[in-house]
């Protein structure tokens, strides 16, 4: 997983639907984010992705301001840290809808590894 804004992340500011996407993966993996279980991971930028990622950037001690830009030093730490395959297992969750795939759908709610494939 390696995150590549394409426009500046704050929430002051106007974010791209991808780019909230990426973070929340990413702040997801890293154990800083937790989406809403009805809905999982959406392109909203919520209030709780602008803390999660503060709170990242204070215990990487990085400028903790919620924000990021193209390539700065939070999205370098970010892109460090996800390249490590992390300890541990995760419940795999759907949103339980008729769009979910197939080959998705057969994890649901199963404990998993994070170095299983495919990856969340």
């Amino acid at each position: 997983m390696k995150i590549k804004l394409s426009r500046p992340f704050a929430a002051n500011g106007k974010v791209d639907e991808f780019d909230v996407k990426q973070m929340k993966k990413a702040l997801n993996r890293l154990g800083y984010y937790q989406p809403y279980e009805k809905t999982g991971i959406t392109g909203i930028p919520d209030a709780d992705v602008f803390a999660a990622l503060k709170a990242f950037q204070k215990d990487h001690s990085l400028s903790a301001n919620g924000a990021a830009k193209p390539d700065d030093e939070t999205i370098r730490a970010l892109n460090k840290e996800t390249s490590k395959t992390p300890e541990g297992q995760y419940i795999w969750r759907t949103v339980e809808d008729d769009r979910v795939r197939n080959s998705h759908a057969e994890f649901n709610r199963t404990i998993r590894k994070w170095s299983d494939v495919p990856n969340p």
